[in-house]
């Protein structure tokens, strides 16, 4: 145990050395003059305030303290640091933070979302330009993962800007006081190779459904396609009203 604890204090006292030279007065605090075997107890001691002292320093980055100023969780005592590790001390902590913003990817995808409808036996396509993801999606970890996307219903296009702003109006998707389309993620299961169902919460309006959406995921090296299609009624989210020209079902595909 001791070994462990001379490693683990070693390793972030090289790291709090180079954001914080004066942070060297810790050596100090638990050193002998006679005496080079320090106990476990004086190793955890020194182990704990290296790792407070630390994180007392992301932690007043990110709150983006500016100046050379940081107050030190440890001593309770202010430390100025060093000009030149002014700029190692502003990059060294997304060494640390960059896996975490990788792991939850938020994004604008290329494709738009597309959908069909059929209205007096013709099909309309149109597409909705305009949506955000944030994934973070594990095949192996599927009870940790999520997705999550919102669209604004303000780009949809079905070649017919008259009908567009129909569709933007009260009676559909009522663009003025519901700005937003929500999906959220609530689980998923793999359903063969490559292949999921996620059970996702649609909100659409004041109106919120759970929706059942299959979808695939192939990764060619550091790309991952995502896939899915999914079919919903209308009517179930206040999207006009029923009527003998336009059909209930909507189908919806998703790709990015």
């Amino acid at each position: 145990m001791n070994k462990v604890y001379e490693r683990s204090t070693r390793v972030l006292g090289y790291l709090l050395d180079s954001v914080c030279p004066s942070s060297q007065r810790f050596e100090k605090m638990f050193s002998r003059k006679n005496n080079l075997t320090w106990s476990l107890r004086q190793r955890r001691s020194l182990f704990s305030c290296r790792l407070l002292s630390l994180f007392s320093c992301f932690h007043f980055l990110l709150l983006r303290v500016k100046g050379r100023i940081c107050w030190d969780i440890s001593t309770f005592t202010k430390l100025k640091f060093n000009k030149k590790y002014h700029l190692l001390f502003k990059v060294l902590p997304w060494f640390f933070l960059f896996p975490i913003l990788l792991s939850a990817q938020s994004y604008k995808p290329d494709q738009p979302i597309q959908f069909k409808i059929k209205n007096a036996g013709i099909t309309v396509d149109g597409i909705i330009s305009d949506w955000d993801l944030e994934v973070h999606f594990d095949p192996k970890k599927l009870n940790q993962s999520s997705i999550k996307g919102t669209a604004n219903p303000g780009s949809i296009d079905t070649g017919i800007k008259l009908r567009d702003k129909h569709l933007l109006g009260r009676q559909y998707f009522h663009l003025d006081k519901f700005p937003l389309v929500h999906l959220t993620s609530k689980s998923f299961k793999t359903n063969g190779k490559n292949a999921f169902v996620g059970i996702f919460e649609l909100r659409i309006k004041d109106v919120k459904k759970e929706v059942e959406i299959p979808f695939t995921l192939v990764q060619s090296g550091k790309q991952r396609k995502f896939k899915g299609e999914f079919v919903i009624d209308r009517l179930d989210f206040g999207l006009g009203e029923k009527s003998l020209v336009l059909s209930d079902e909507v189908r919806v595909v998703v790709g990015f």
